[in-house]
């Protein structure tokens, strides 16, 4: 038997978020990246067990994706400061 944990980060729709800071967003998982994840998963084969990181491609990540994007295939889409417009500045 295999198991397959995900650690959902910030699971948002676009146009109706709570996300509020840079953490929200370096955690954000959009739901296309989550169907692509999760249909990764369940396709996986010979695995025993692992821990996957749920989160999109967001220019700052909160969880590394190495490992997800190896053993599953995962290759998110999406990144949150894209999506939300988030621009950065420089002082």
């Amino acid at each position: 038997m295999s198991s397959i944990a995900i650690r959902i980060g910030a699971f948002e729709f676009k146009d109706n978020h709570e996300l509020k800071t840079a953490r929200d967003l370096s955690a954000w998982l959009s739901p296309d990246d989550a169907v692509q994840l999760i249909t990764c998963a369940i396709e996986a084969e010979e695995i025993t067990f692992f821990i996957a990181h749920g989160i999109s491609d967001n220019r700052f990540k909160r969880l590394d994706l190495t490992e997800t994007r190896k053993v599953l295939g995962y290759s998110p889409k999406d990144d949150a400061f894209q999506t939300f417009d988030l621009r950065l500045f420089e002082s």
